[in-house]
């Protein structure tokens, strides 16, 4: 019968239904989705269900406790509960009768909760110094994964693999008793570029957890790598009968086979994506927030007679929107069999995560803390600060590991600039802020005469506010609006120390605290090359400047915090920080901001190898191109001949490091050569940008023990560039060539 038809349902139980008292037993209604759509108490033998048109299976059993989260309360726990589920048989028109309830119907089996707890860290590189930190404010997802055959199939159906994945499968695990055949080296260089290596997974307890990029292994190649010295590899091969099983395995064998052999298989399941769906149930259980020490913790209500399988992943809140910055593979990284309140210690790596800052700044103060990462007191304010130039004011510093305590680092991309404002603020008399910059020297440092121009893009402040979905407590995101606008123009608002106080709603909270608003949403390469300066200024709400006290402004201490303050007054760092009056001109007058310089360049790398040639250095000085198409270019006296080595780089205002290597066959390193990229020079340009270099290195000393051989030629150009995280990879640039020398 179509129950959408009826009004209600009656569950009527036979006199002689094995029970004597219906006052603890209830009849549950439970749509296709599985949720319990309404729980009806027995009125002597009848209970009466009102939802009739969601009910899609109708269970009878014990009372669920009162403890039972709501989003629990559906048809899993009811089977787990040792409900009875009633068979769907009308014996009048919207009655369902029950001849019979099992004996231990009203006997409630021990449910459980299990607290899952853990942090998550990030690696930061702060004023050239590695260190690992909280994440705080993080969204850490916590999920239950249960293996397909493992879950009471009526509750729901099992998928069953298409023929033509299992024969995939089937080919896949062939290949992983394979031996590994071994190829003789070719006769020349053979690929330069880094070729895609499949590792081999290790046992989940041996692992530091972290995210594994998108991998496509194979059926030739799974598993085929050797394993790394010194470690207990997981991915072994399978035994002869475990295979043979799997071999003749048919689309409806094959799940309880997978199950069954878990344990051995699921390193190499967890690597082939594609066959997820088809053996893995993934269950969010909790949603829960990072404190300021990155600590999470949630309890989940565990059925009877089950095993935790727990994954997470993590979500960090990146200008105003949540962003996925952890979620490696579910099979590889789930804690298999879970031990209730085991510290599960994730580590990001995204390089857009920022430091966990949680203390609010008490006082009437305004730190200026960062560009993006980066620290302001690594960023030069003068000329003669160390470095590999002559000036190097707006310079940072720490962004390359091998040239750290130099400010060699120009800004380019989106690089926000990161302020705290104190408890205390704002205040009468100062309400608002806004940013000024203007360009004081061009992309090669000639000085220019330009005018301040006032930043007017929007600016927002993320918060975290809670909303009740489905009996869960979940975070949302909301942006509290700075930018208004003024008689003076765009101002920018003050946050107050507590986000419930500017949004009204009791559960809000900043998710980075005072200590890291975004003040100025963005500086980019709209900005053009050059040295710029950066003035905050301090407003009322008209836009009228104020001046502040001689320490309102302070910047980073670089001191362990604690016991040391981790700010200071900037006036005590370094007084050219301040500004005074309107175009700071006279250190007399008063104070009307705080300012900083930073360089600003656009400019990728270029590069290119030229074809080498061999020089015989005889007396017709007779040579040959080394780069021919085919075969190779011939030489007369090992003793005495060489090959002159070409190759152009350049990075427009010298931000950049070349490197150049010259291999042979499977040897190595026969030859390299690297620097700084040289200031331009028309004599010997290879066009407009690129200087031409060029090396003569002896035959003799390349070919070693050989008389003729392959080599290949890399050539790599690495940026200084930054955009405050990290540094720059995208204006990097590289090339790669071969030739091949013999005798006459």
């Amino acid at each position: 019968m179509d129950t959408k038809k009826l009004d209600a349902i009656v569950v009527r139980l036979a006199k002689d239904a094995n029970i004597t008292d219906t006052k603890d037993l209830r009849a549950y209604a439970v749509d296709y989705n599985g949720n319990i759509v309404e729980t009806a108490t027995f009125d002597g033998q009848d209970a009466v269900i009102k939802s009739a048109a969601q009910t899609d299976k109708i269970y009878v059993g014990a009372a669920l406790p009162d403890n039972i989260p709501a989003a629990k309360a559906n048809e899993q726990t009811l089977a787990s509960a040792g409900a009875y589920q009633a068979v769907m048989k009308f014996t009048d028109r919207n009655v369902i009768g029950i001849e019979r309830l099992p004996d231990n119907i009203l006997q409630f089996p021990p449910f459980r909760f299990c607290n899952v707890t853990g942090h998550v860290h990030k690696n930061f590189v702060i004023n050239g110094v590695n260190t690992n930190l909280p994440v705080c404010h993080a969204r850490v997802h916590i999920c239950n994964v249960e293996k397909f055959f493992l879950v009471p199939i009526y509750l729901k159906p099992l998928p069953v693999i298409p023929p033509h994945l299992l024969d995939d499968l089937k080919g896949r695990l062939a290949q992983i008793n394979q031996p590994v055949l071994k190829i003789p080296p070719r006769p020349d260089p053979g690929p330069l570029r880094e070729a895609g290596v499949v590792k081999q997974n290790l046992a989940l307890r041996s692992l530091v957890a972290k995210p594994v990029a998108n991998i496509n292994v194979s059926k030739a190649t799974a598993f085929r790598q050797p394993a790394a010295a010194g470690r207990q590899t997981a991915a072994q091969q399978l035994p002869d009968t475990v295979l043979s099983e799997l071999q003749s395995a048919t689309v409806e064998t094959i799940q309880p086979l997978v199950s069954r052999y878990h344990d051995i298989l699921y390193p190499y399941l967890c690597l082939w994506p594609i066959f997820w769906p088809w053996f893995y149930r993934l269950e969010e259980e909790a949603v829960v927030e990072t404190d300021c020490s990155g600590h999470f913790s949630a309890w989940l209500f565990l059925p009877p007679n089950t095993t935790e399988n727990i994954y997470v992943w993590v979500e960090v809140n990146i200008g105003g929107n949540w962003v996925t910055v952890y979620r490696p593979p579910f099979p590889c990284y789930t804690r298999w069999n879970y031990a209730c309140g085991t510290d599960i210690n994730v580590q990001v790596t995204d390089s857009r995560v920022l430091p966990c800052e949680c203390n609010p700044l008490e006082g009437e103060f305004v730190w200026i803390s960062n560009v993006n990462n980066t620290s302001l007191r690594s960023i030069a304010m003068h000329d003669t600060q160390p470095s590999l130039f002559s000036d190097a004011r707006g310079l940072a510093k720490g962004i390359l590991s091998d040239k750290a305590n130099q400010f060699i680092s120009p800004f380019t991309g989106g690089f926000p600039i990161r302020v705290g404002f104190g408890d205390a603020l704002p205040t009468a008399s100062i309400t608002h802020y806004r940013w000024k910059y203007r360009r004081i020297a061009d992309g090669f440092l000639n000085p220019v005469n330009e005018s301040f121009y006032y930043d007017q893009k929007p600016v927002s402040k993320p918060y975290i506010y809670e909303h009740l979905v489905n009996g869960l407590l979940l975070p949302f995101v909301g942006n509290y609006q700075l930018d208004e606008t003024s008689s003076a123009g765009v101002i920018y608002k003050i946050p107050p120390s507590e986000a419930s106080i500017a949004t009204g709603d009791a559960s809000a909270r900043w998710t980075t605290y005072m200590t890291d608003t975004i003040s100025l949403a963005a500086a980019d390469a709209k900005l053009g090359d050059g040295l710029f300066e950066f003035v905050l200024e301090l407003c009322d709400n008209n836009g009228v400047t104020q001046t502040p006290g001689n320490d309102v402004f302070l910047v980073d201490s670089l001191l362990a915090s604690p016991p040391n303050a981790a700010a200071l007054p900037a006036r005590s760092i370094d007084t050219d920080y301040l500004f005074h009056g309107v175009n700071n001109t006279n250190a007399a007058d008063p104070i009307t901001g705080f300012r900083f310089l930073l360089r600003i360049d656009n400019n990728a790398s270029a590069c290119h190898i030229d074809d080498a040639v061999v020089e015989n250095h005889d007396t017709g000085h007779t040579g040959s191109t080394a780069d021919t198409e085919c075969g190779f270019a011939t030489y007369k006296d090992k003793n005495t001949a060489s090959v002159l080595l070409r190759f152009a780089a350049d990075q427009l205002h010298r931000y950049a490091d070349y490197s150049f290597v010259v291999s042979k066959g499977n040897v190595g390193t026969v030859a390299s050569y690297a620097d700084q990229v040289p200031p331009p020079d028309n004599t010997t340009t290879v066009n407009s940008a690129i200087i031409h270099y060029q090396e003569s290195a002896p035959i003799a000393t390349l070919l070693g023990t050989c008389i003729h051989a392959a080599f290949a030629e890399t050539l790599y150009v690495t940026a200084y560039h930054t955009d405050g995280n990290t540094r720059y990879v995208n204006y990097d640039r590289s090339d790669v060539a071969a030739f091949a020398v013999e005798p006459e």
